[in-house]
């Protein structure tokens, strides 16, 4: 079983986070590790945020706040031990529970920026096995995605 999610968010939209009415958005949407990793960047909350939608459509729930019984920002964490180019996704609490109803054995993440947009696609698949070819389908669809990004950001620039 494969599943695939997507999310794309302009990066500007996450300057409010550093106003004092989005702090109760901040402290809802990231974890404490998260919020230590993004700094209130509005680049690095976007490409969280895009990862943790991605994440959450690829496991077909999507990211409910506040809502009993619902995967929430928090129940998917992102982190990045090698550098922002590679995240890795954990899952816990209700995300985790629904990878394992669906039978999801791992969950794989790539994102990418072009200074105004930020995009990520995330993967589930059922067989650990498949992980790397997984890993290559989600990088060639990114670089195709970074192409339209980058038409689109030229596009704006002759407006």
């Amino acid at each position: 079983m494969l599943s695939v999610g997507v999310d794309l968010e302009r990066i500007e939209r996450f300057t409010f986070v550093q106003k004092q009415r989005g702090e109760s958005f901040y402290r809802k949407v990231f974890t404490p590790s998260e919020q230590a990793a993004c700094l209130l960047n509005p680049l690095r909350l976007a490409l969280w945020f895009t990862a943790k939608e991605a994440v959450a459509k690829a496991l077909k729930t999507g990211l409910a706040l506040g809502q009993p019984n619902a995967v929430c920002c928090t129940d998917i964490e992102i982190a990045c031990q090698y550098g922002i180019d590679d995240p890795q996704v954990t899952l816990r609490g209700k995300a985790i529970e629904e990878a394992r109803q669906r039978g999801m054995g791992a969950v794989l993440l790539r994102w990418y920026h072009n200074g105004s947009l930020a995009c990520s696609l995330a993967g589930c698949v059922s067989n650990p096995y498949e992980a790397d070819e997984l890993q290559c389908a989600l990088a060639d669809s990114l670089a195709r995605v970074a192409t339209l990004m980058s038409r689109m950001a030229i596009k704006d620039r002759r407006k």
